[in-house]
């Protein structure tokens, strides 16, 4: 009677390995999907606060407390992702 139970529980988790790793498998592309959308995220509001600053005319006349102004001043535009 045990062996017959081991038995069934064995075909049973053999069955279901292979979709679990099927779910594994899909979780890791949607982590990596993640990662990488933050990462075009981060990089469209480089190129962005990049526009904004040759706009402003600083980025030939860079100097750090300059910049420090021009970032807390336009804070809450700088956060815009490019569309």
């Amino acid at each position: 009677m045990r062996q017959k139970q081991i038995e069934t529980l064995r075909a049973n988790s053999n069955r279901l390995l292979p979709s679990l790793e099927q779910i594994e498998r899909q979780i890791k592309a949607l982590e990596d999907d993640s990662n990488t959308d933050k990462e075009l995220r981060h990089l469209a509001r480089l190129l962005y606060i990049g526009q904004l600053v040759e706009k402003a005319g600083l980025l030939y006349s860079l100097n750090e407390l300059a910049f420090y102004q021009f970032i807390t001043d336009n804070k809450n535009s700088l956060q815009k992702p490019l569309s």
